[in-house]
């Protein structure tokens, strides 16, 4: 349970660092969010804000080949607003150049403008290095506009792809320090009265009715009202020739808010989640949000790391209570659930849920759980069977049922407690259980210091095999010495472990001996049992002998009895007593066997 806890724990924290590391999760989350936007439910412009487009008719009815167009026409158009009513004119536009052949269009225009008094324009950006730093200034529009004419920032920051999002509701000018409002901001401002008040900017941004939280980097969130297209707007030359009265109300500029921007198929057009749109338009979804004080919030980044944790946390408790199949199960159901509330919780309160790097922690603890799991899974098989068996099981993708035995050469070796029956009876059932545990690790030691493991226990009975690999936990080679002699190997070193086990006082002064058979030859190694139950262990007529000569110990009188095929593979290593000829049950022909005493020194 403390590994899958700390797999809960670990899933998250390392997806937070990836995340802070790499864009793309950052990127997949803008993603998901523009999702969310584009699937809300459109919403009808605000009849406070009107768009009026410079579009190509416009041109047309004016007889110009291009924008831009003579500041007079500009100068024309506020006049024409003013006594349609229009409260606040905002032009999308910088009027940054102060060419001397400009001067006559630029009194008609100062003029309209200081008559009116309520009329906003665009700064243009400036970004610049200093110090290897990127420093944002403004340019602000010809000096002989700026004291009837307010000036407001129009760049909004962009990220991934450069689909506009967001918007900051002001900008510090890095070279002067002055603070510009954003062009959105200005005309809001401008209908209150506002535009000319310190903003307070603590957490949210306030200014007048304006009271917008801020993301971690001072933006707004843009609720857009819909897909491009959604302001319609009315066509300047409608408004400088007067046919405006003919195809709208008398009325419809009276007290309302008018941004002026290029309408063009070409020209000024920016991506956003609602699709490819206009630069103005983009302006006046941003104005509608301030204007209604309907916000978008993002959950914070300590809210959003709880989230996690608690997702992860179910996963690593479901795996440990119900197992692994069950955990991807609930994890799924929980990813999908996640998905459509954070989706149904957008669309209804406009609150944004992470949903993508919730689902990846939710992902990585899901993984690093199942990993920790199959480690002890792995481990528990390979308390009950070889490891190399227990990988294969793990690992391979036929079916327990499907797998079949094969034939090989082995040395197979049993060994026994002589006098376990008494011993049994005299010492206490804790001290017995200390002898075997004794026992028991003392074979597996010695066994995976030759290369292979133990195959199983009979009561106090150890059975194991060598072949041609030298075998462990995490990897298998071949073996450089021959099977027969690491096998004869393991039952002089296991000798030793019984002198050992018995000066330890493990059975209290009692004689504690061995008894160990070994045969080399065929056998059949794999998984045997029914259709139900199966057991990995070796069969065969070298297995049978193994058997009998670790009984022969008794008779003979050796601690050690090994076939003459085993002797033959170590007779040239292993110093070994002739025994002779012994009759062994099952068996109608005598056995030649041998006695294993020391190691040669070669």
């Amino acid at each position: 349970m403390v590994w899958l806890l700390f797999a809960s724990i670990l899933g998250p924290v390392s997806m937070w660092i990836l995340e802070s590391r790499f864009s793309l999760f950052h990127n997949l989350e803008l993603i998901a969010y523009d999702w969310h936007l584009k699937s809300s439910p459109s919403e009808p412009p605000d009849a406070r804000l009107v768009l009026v487009g410079m579009d190509d008719q416009t041109l047309g009815h004016l007889g110009l080949p291009s924008y831009p167009l003579p500041r007079s026409i500009h100068g024309k158009l506020v006049s024409e607003l003013e006594r349609a009513g229009a409260r606040v004119i905002g032009f999308d536009v910088m009027f940054t150049n102060a060419a001397p052949e400009l001067l006559q269009e630029d009194e008609k225009f100062q003029a309209a403008l200081k008559h009116h008094g309520n009329v906003f324009s665009a700064v243009q950006p400036l970004f610049g290095i200093v110090d290897g730093h990127e420093e944002l200034s403004f340019i602000e529009p010809d000096y002989r506009l700026r004291s009837h004419l307010q000036s407001g920032a129009i760049n909004v920051p962009r990220s991934f792809g450069s689909s506009v999002r967001a918007f900051q509701p002001s900008y510090v000018d890095q070279r002067t320090g002055k603070r510009y409002l954003q062009l959105a901001t200005l005309i809001i401002a401008g209908m209150e009265g506002a535009d000319d008040v310190i903003p307070e900017i603590r957490g949210s941004f306030k200014l007048g009715s304006i009271n917008a939280p801020l993301g971690q980097d001072g933006e707004v969130f843009i609720r857009y009202i819909g897909p491009p297209g959604s302001f319609k707007p009315v066509p300047m030359y409608t408004i400088l020739d007067g046919s405006w009265k003919t195809r709208l109300r008398p009325n419809f500029f009276k007290g309302k808010t008018v941004l002026v921007g290029r309408i063009s198929s070409l020209e000024d057009r920016q991506l956003t989640p609602m699709g490819e749109m206009q630069g103005c338009e983009i302006l006046l979804n941003a104005a509608q949000t301030l204007l209604r004080n309907e916000y978008i919030s993002r959950t914070s980044v300590v809210v959003n790391f709880i989230l996690r944790m608690i997702m992860s946390l179910i996963v690593a408790l479901v795996i440990w209570k119900r197992g692994l199949i069950r955990g991807w199960q609930i994890s799924t159901l929980v990813a999908v659930g996640w998905i459509s509330f954070t989706h149904l919780i957008f669309i209804s309160t406009r609150t944004w849920f992470e949903m993508v790097s919730v689902i990846i922690s939710l992902a990585a603890t899901l993984v690093l759980s199942t990993l920790v799991e199959n480690y002890f899974v792995a481990a528990t098989f390979q308390r009950f069977m070889p490891s190399w068996v227990a990988q294969r099981l793990l690992t391979q993708s036929e079916s327990v049922a499907s797998m079949t035995t094969s034939q090989a050469e082995i040395s197979v070796v049993f060994c026994d407690i002589r006098g376990f029956t008494s011993l049994s009876e005299e010492l206490s059932s804790d001290k017995i259980e200390n002898l075997m545990s004794l026992y028991y690790s003392a074979g597996e030691r010695m066994a995976m210091q030759f290369g292979t493991q133990l195959d199983k226990f009979v009561g106090d009975e150890i059975m194991l095999y060598f072949d041609d690999f030298e075998r462990s936990s995490r990897r298998q080679r071949k073996a450089k010495e021959h099977h027969a002699i690491r096998a004869v190997r393991w039952a002089l070193s296991m000798q030793s472990e019984a002198i050992r086990i018995h000066s330890l006082g493990a059975t209290d002064g009692r004689p504690f001996q061995i008894g160990i058979g070994i045969c080399t030859g065929i056998a059949r190694v794999g998984l045997f049992g029914g259709e139900q139950r199966k057991q990995h262990t070796v069969y065969g007529d070298t297995v049978n002998i193994a058997s009998r000569l670790q009984n022969a110990t008794k008779e003979t009188g050796k601690p050690i009895v090994i076939s003459e095929s085993t002797y033959i593979a170590v007779r040239n290593v292993i110093d070994c007593e002739p025994i002779g000829s012994i009759t062994v049950k099952g068996k109608r022909e005598p056995l030649v066997v041998h006695c294993p005493l020391k190691i040669k020194v070669l």
